[in-house]
């Protein structure tokens, strides 16, 4: 797919995480998330991690590529389809927050992948 240029990427992808953890009841630690369309917002937990990486690659769905929504998967290491990306790209961020190239970059080697698989091509579903 090319070189890891951050303009690049930025140009040609979005990306989402869902955090999850963290304990509801400590308020104090609880902040307010806005989605970047403006359409909503949730609360997360200061402490919560990222466990979901989803983006949305704009080139593809300009061209009718199938599928220009994909999430990351932990298990194998590789993007698959993903309803979610859609959704977040569409309707604005029902299925995580909006991150930066560099965050889904963090986000990625914290899962334990090189960061070359940020841009890698998606796969085809598991049977």
């Amino acid at each position: 797919m090319g070189s890891l240029d951050p303009d690049r990427i930025d140009q040609r992808f979005i990306f989402w995480a869902t955090y999850l953890g963290g304990d509801p009841t400590e308020r104090h630690k609880m902040r307010p998330i806005t989605f970047a369309n403006g359409t909503g917002g949730c609360l997360r937990h200061e402490d919560a991690k990222p466990e979901i990486l989803r983006r949305f690659d704009l080139e593809a769905s300009q061209h009718g590529i199938h599928p220009a929504g994909t999430a990351f998967d932990r298990r194998d290491g590789v993007w698959r389809e993903s309803e979610g990306a859609y959704r977040n790209y569409y309707r604005g961020g029902d299925y995580g927050d909006d991150v930066s190239t560099a965050e889904a970059i963090e986000i990625l080697i914290g899962f334990g992948y090189p960061v070359e698989a940020l841009t890698a091509d998606p796969v085809p579903e598991r049977r």
